[in-house]
């Protein structure tokens, strides 16, 4: 399995291989999470994406995280790069995800 083009064919594959909970509709709704088409293949095997999600339960503020999608066997794991919302904005994370450092990434 290769690492998906976009982040929308991301979230598809994600659900199909039945990878995990990330992108269930019932955990998204639950901590307001998007996914935002900001996305950079890396390699074959692993991608960076950007989601938003609220701030708290009681701060309905938008954060935006740098995550990362790694291909492992049939399966794809999704992982936090940095801190859990880091960025303020989707600017600031889009700048972020242009800049990553890809050692490492194949």
């Amino acid at each position: 399995m290769k690492i998906p083009y976009s982040s929308d064919d991301l979230v598809r594959a994600y659900r199909i291989t039945d990878s995990g909970h990330f992108f269930d509709k019932d955990t998204m709704r639950f901590f307001r999470s998007r996914v935002s088409s900001a996305y950079r293949r890396l390699s074959d095997k692993k991608a960076l994406f950007v989601t938003s999600e609220k701030k708290s339960f009681s701060d309905t503020t938008r954060v935006f995280t740098l995550r990362l999608a790694t291909v492992k066997g049939n399966k794809i794991k999704i992982d936090t790069v940095g801190e859990l919302g880091a960025f303020k904005s989707l600017n600031g994370a889009k700048g972020a995800l242009k800049k990553f450092n890809q050692r490492g990434a194949k």
